[in-house]
């Protein structure tokens, strides 16, 4: 019941929570705690890997509490980069292992795992730790989530998504030709034509490509990826 009154009511609570972190209302060590308590079986692994039930909203909010932590690292530098990295492993695994993909329940309120994840992403690797190595390890969890069939993504997650790749092409760790590469693995993931998990994939691979070119037009260096990602939009 507590992760549903999470997905229902979570707005005052979440802005009354990023108020005391951006003020610095809380100290060092309380964040700290926070930023370990939010990572354990209880809350960001609480039944990982569920299909259903009210988990989610646990594992989400525990994500989103970690967003505003790591964003107020940018600035404070209360976290190690063994925390960062030990962060950034460990919701790279939770993000391709997680399988509730639910963005809003008309019922419970938002879930929105899949969004959340990736703003912890993109505000993971604006972090100066995070180099080529785990760049990538953050792209291949976001393409399996990009080309997955089980579920169409209708609450913004494409956008949210594509914010990730953002972050880390403004830190230039990649080659144009390592962006090739990985955009040319995001494809439908469904073998069988127009079952529903084929057109699940090709919605939410075809949409993800739609804002994410809009996303980095306007981004130095960029032209060559702008050009592949016109020309998959035409096919």
């Amino acid at each position: 019941m507590a992760g549903a009154f999470l997905g229902k009511y979570n707005g005052l609570v979440y802005e009354t929570y990023m108020y005391f972190c951006e003020n610095r209302l809380l100290s060092d060590e309380c964040m700290r705690n926070l930023f370990y308590l939010c990572q354990d079986t209880n809350h960001m692994l609480l039944e990982l890997g569920s299909q259903s039930g009210d988990s989610v909203f646990v594992r989400s909010f525990s994500i989103l509490l970690l967003v505003g932590l790591v964003d107020c690292h940018l600035s404070a530098s209360f976290l190690t980069n063994a925390d960062i990295l030990g962060l950034q492993k460990l919701l790279c695994r939770c993000y391709v292992l997680e399988q509730n993909l639910i963005g809003y329940d008309d019922k419970k309120g938002w879930a929105h795992i899949v969004a959340h994840g990736a703003d912890l992403l993109a505000v993971l690797a604006q972090n100066g730790c995070i180099g080529k190595e785990e760049a990538l390890e953050i792209l291949d969890a976001t393409m399996i989530k990009i080309c997955q069939g089980k579920h169409a993504y209708i609450d913004n997650e494409p956008w949210r998504i594509s914010q990730v790749i953002v972050s880390i092409m403004k830190r230039k760790l990649l080659s144009e030709a390592e962006w090739k590469s990985w955009l040319n693995r995001i494809q439908i993931s469904a073998s069988e034509l127009y079952s529903i998990e084929w057109v699940h994939s090709r919605t939410n691979v075809d949409n993800f490509l739609r804002v994410l070119y809009f996303s980095i037009l306007n981004l130095d260096g960029k032209n060559e990826l702008l050009m592949e990602i016109e020309n998959r939009m035409k096919k």
